[in-house]
């Protein structure tokens, strides 16, 4: 913390599922600082928990200080959405951001499904919305970018209103690797060499699978 600008490194991967960053931690390690008058946020996350994600968001949105969100290698998923907390979002020039539908699975029966599906469009609507709001874009159109997985370099963002300004290219940029199978666009140069955490959703799914064959 230098004079009242308080410096957060939101490095890594959102939630408990995936060892990363929980709205929880980001809460305890954020209130002995009430008294910063800026919270400078600099960003290389692949998102995680759409939960996790709405909550950090509220909390920064909570904070009486002014945010500055400096993306230096990725704003993806829920990420994206914490990135909106900030009165200023600036982001590299060969960083990227990426919106889309949240995804969950459920074991159940029809009824749970159907809870899921309600829970899932939910929070898309509330996504969509807050985007909507930061960016002043129409909220048809963002829908419509959730939908189709919308992945935008650091001049994209800003020309779409996700970003503030464009600053120098980050070495963080270069180094961030998208777990395999998370996202159905993931440029390939981003991928990951190994599944990482990402075999996390074909367990789950393998594990749904034994459950139906079981019934």
């Amino acid at each position: 913390m230098t004079g009242k600008t308080l410096e957060i490194l939101f490095y890594g991967e959102i939630g408990d599922d995936w060892d990363g960053i929980t709205a929880k931690q980001f809460a305890a390690e954020l209130k002995p600082h009430g008294n910063a008058t800026e919270i400078l946020l600099r960003m290389n996350s692949v998102g995680g928990s759409v939960f996790d994600g709405a909550a950090i968001y509220n909390i920064l949105n909570r904070h009486k200080a002014r945010v500055l969100v400096d993306i230096d290698g990725a704003a993806l998923s829920a990420a994206s959405l914490v990135a909106m907390a900030g009165d200023t979002i600036r982001i590299a020039e060969n960083a990227m951001m990426m919106i889309h539908n949240p995804w969950m699975l459920t074991i159940g029966d029809d009824q749970e499904h159907e809870r899921s599906r309600s829970l899932l469009k939910s929070m898309a609507n509330q996504y969509a919305d807050t985007y909507a709001k930061r960016t002043g874009g129409n909220i048809d159109d963002i829908t419509a970018m959730m939908a189709d997985e919308t992945w935008m370099t650091g001049g994209e963002a800003v020309d779409a209103g996700f970003a503030d300004e464009i600053t120098e290219s980050k070495r963080a940029a270069a180094t961030v690797r998208v777990p395999q199978k998370w996202y159905k666009k993931t440029p390939a140069a981003l991928l990951a060499e190994r599944p990482l955490v990402s075999d996390y959703k074909d367990r789950l799914q393998q594990m749904v699978s034994r459950k139906v064959a079981n019934a």
